[in-house]
């Protein structure tokens, strides 16, 4: 099984005529919540801020966004988000190992998205063989598979940010279903890791 480092394509280029987010993911609309937190919540809805465009104060209403649009994919805090009008008219996946949860955007918002949210958070870095010192930051990273469950479709990693954060990876068959979505292969890039 191959796994993939998941990101989303950062272009001002592509960037410039669509809403971005805050880094902030709430488990209600009060305080931040920790990536552990995300994962081990029962309800499996999640909320998020959007910010106006060049200003970069939140916004509390779709009527603060003029030419501007909602991104049909998003990554916030390294969690993949799919426009919910996207992921409906899809067949929806199956992801072993994670779930899918609702996303509301904090204020006036009928836009929607849905998270995909990992049941694991491993640390399965082969020290020996990645270096931590480079960019991309999925550059000279190897997994050692043999921690990897290999029942799941994706997982978070952790212990790789020197800031705390983890990363979202995914196998062949949720690669596959995310690029088979519209517009997806402009938004959402995969970089394929080295295993031994």
């Amino acid at each position: 099984m191959n796994y993939y480092f998941l990101y989303t394509n950062s272009s001002n280029k592509l960037w410039k005529k669509f809403v971005t987010f805050s880094e902030d993911i709430l488990l209600d609309s009060n305080g931040t919540s920790s990536l552990n937190d995300i994962v081990d919540n029962v309800n499996n809805h999640i909320f998020i801020k959007a910010l106006i465009k060049g200003k970069g104060i939140l916004s509390n209403s779709e009527t603060d966004f003029v030419n501007t649009y909602f991104p049909p994919y998003a990554r916030i805090n390294e969690i993949c988000m799919i426009r919910e009008d996207i992921y409906n008219s899809f067949p929806n996946i199956n992801i072993n190992g994670g779930e899918v949860y609702d996303v509301d955007i904090i204020g006036d918002f009928t836009v929607k998205y849905k998270a995909l949210i990992f049941n694991n958070i491993i640390d399965c870095i082969n020290w020996d063989c990645s270096k931590n010192d480079n960019y991309p930051i999925y550059k000279d990273l190897v997994l050692n598979s043999s921690l990897i469950p290999q029942e799941i479709d994706g997982f978070f990693l952790k212990n790789w940010s020197p800031y705390g954060r983890c990363y979202s990876i995914v196998n062949d068959i949720l690669k596959e279903y995310l690029l088979s979505l519209p517009e997806s292969h402009h938004f959402i890039l995969f970089e394929k890791l080295k295993t031994i």
